[in-house]
């Protein structure tokens, strides 16, 4: 009989877990777990949820949805330790098997988000964002997340997207925290597009000065060259008439005399014009 009875221990000791808890011990556990995490004990926080996860309970078939707040509060532990591989593991868990009836699924969902945009994948936590405000059009946490859409497409240089976001915030949420930070970035983004327009007309100015100074040097070339050209002419005429007597060739050459200085004359006239609009350009 005692060796029958030594046998049924060990057998008995076989399929009994390490760790055996009633759902009294799991609520206290659990309770004494988020104290602690508020107390930032975050390993003693981690040891302890998945001491909980481990146990094992006989025949209870609803154990996981009994435990589903742990894989929520180990989640947001390891958030704070920066292992975020290991967050998304047990917040994804969380989301996925307790959507309907988790106590903090909404707040899961922020915190899952938040992490791809601590991580600086924006894309990704702008669609994930986004999919919150259509999961919960009416949550508690819109003004935050619209300010983090808003934040995440900035990162992405999609100014205009981010812009309608935090007006989003500013025209509808004007006692959230995140008010002042969303208006900063409504002034910001809105001087960005002022600084580009004042570029634009500054780069489209350079270019017509330098086009309007390519053409005034071209001008001021042709006349130039053409007082040259009427400059010998005129030397040339000069000695020739200085030679001949009062002759019809005499005449016909102090005539193209004359008219060669008249259109020197009015040469100089156009050089002293085009250099007057050139300083009158360059004063304003």
């Amino acid at each position: 009989m005692k060796i029958f009875l030594i046998i049924c221990i060990i057998i008995s000791s076989l399929y009994t877990p390490i760790f055996s808890f009633n759902e009294k011990d799991i609520e206290e556990k659990e309770f004494q777990a988020i104290t602690m995490f508020r107390q930032g004990k975050n390993q003693e926080v981690i040891d302890l949820l998945q001491e909980i996860i481990n146990t094992k309970t006989k025949n209870d078939k609803n154990f996981q949805t009994r435990i589903k707040e742990v894989y929520y509060w180990l989640g947001k532990t390891y958030i704070r330790c920066n292992k975020f591989e290991e967050a998304k593991k047990n917040l994804e868990y969380y989301m996925a098997n307790f959507k309907n009836f988790g106590e903090n699924y909404e707040d899961a969902y922020y915190e899952n988000a938040m992490m791809y945009y601590t991580e600086k994948k924006y894309q990704t936590a702008v669609d994930l964002f986004t999919n919150f405000l259509k999961e919960f059009p009416d949550s508690r946490i819109t003004a935050k997340v619209c300010y983090q859409i808003g934040e995440s497409l900035y990162e992405l240089s999609l100014y205009d997207d981010s812009l309608i976001y935090f007006k989003t915030l500013t025209d509808n949420y004007p006692t959230s925290n995140y008010y002042e930070a969303a208006t900063f970035r409504v002034k910001l983004i809105e001087s960005r597009k002022n600084e580009l327009v004042l570029q634009n007309l500054l780069k489209w100015s350079q270019e017509q000065f330098l086009a309007n100074r390519d053409s005034f040097l071209k001008k001021l070339q042709e006349a130039t060259d053409t007082i040259k050209i009427l400059e010998d002419k005129i030397k040339i005429l000069e000695s020739k008439v200085a030679l001949k007597e009062d002759t019809i060739e005499f005449n016909y050459e102090q005539n193209m005399i004359l008219e060669s200085r008249e259109e020197l004359l009015k040469r100089k006239e156009i050089i002293l014009k085009l250099i007057e609009k050139e300083i009158l350009k360059s004063s304003k």
